[in-house]
C-alpha cells in the first residue's frame, strides 16, 4: 500500500513557504525557511565566506599598522630621550654619557623611512666624544673601551653605507 499526499486545496502552506517573510528575505530572494538552512554551494554562502575573509584581512592589516605605529612612537621617544641626555652630557663634558646617548639614538632608527635632522649632529658629537674619552683612558685599552669603539664603527659605518 502506498501513501500518497493529496492536496485538498484548503491548505495554503505551500504558497506561504515560497512567499518572503520579511524585507531581508525579499532582498535576498529567499524565504524564511531557506535562510535558516543555507545550501553549501549557494551564492549566499560564498558571499559570507568572502565577507569573513575580508574582515580577517582587515583585522590583520589593522593589527600590523597599529604595531608599526606603536614601534615608531617608541623609537621616536627613545631617540628624543637619548638626544636630550647626550646634549646635557656634552655640556658637562661627560664623554661616556655622550657615547651611550649616541649609541641609543643611532640604534633606534625612524621606522617611517624618513631622516632625522639631528643625526648628523649626533654622529659628529659621538665621534668627538669617543676620541676624547679614549684619550682619557689610562694605559692599555680595556674591553669596555674596545667594545665602544667597535660599536662606533658598526653604527657609523651603517649610517655611511645608507647614504
Amino acid at each position: 500500500m502506498s501513501f500518497e499526499t493529496f492536496d485538498y486545496g484548503g491548505d495554503d502552506s505551500a504558497a506561504r513557504a515560497t512567499k518572503p517573510l520579511n524585507e531581508l528575505d525579499d532582498l535576498l530572494g529567499t524565504s524564511g525557511g531557506e535562510r535558516h538552512r543555507p545550501a553549501h554551494n549557494s551564492l549566499l554562502t560564498e558571499l559570507d565566506m568572502r565577507v569573513m575573509l575580508q574582515m580577517v584581512v582587515a583585522v590583520v592589516l589593522l593589527a600590523v599598522a597599529g604595531g608599526l605605529l606603536a614601534r615608531d612612537v617608541w623609537a621616536r621617544q627613545a631617540r628624543d630621550t637619548a638626544f636630550r641626555q647626550m646634549m646635557d652630557a656634552n655640556g658637562r663634558r661627560e664623554y661616556l654619557h655622550v657615547i651611550e646617548g649616541a649609541e641609543k639614538f643611532l640604534t633606534h632608527p625612524p621606522t617611517s623611512g624618513g631622516k632625522d635632522a639631528r643625526e648628523a649632529n649626533v654622529v659628529s658629537l659621538y665621534s668627538e666624544a669617543l676620541v676624547h674619552w679614549v684619550a682619557q683612558q689610562p694605559g692599555k685599552l680595556d674591553a669596555d673601551t674596545l667594545a665602544h669603539v667597535a660599536r662606533y664603527k658598526q653604527l657609523v659605518k651603517s649610517k655611511d653605507s645608507g647614504k
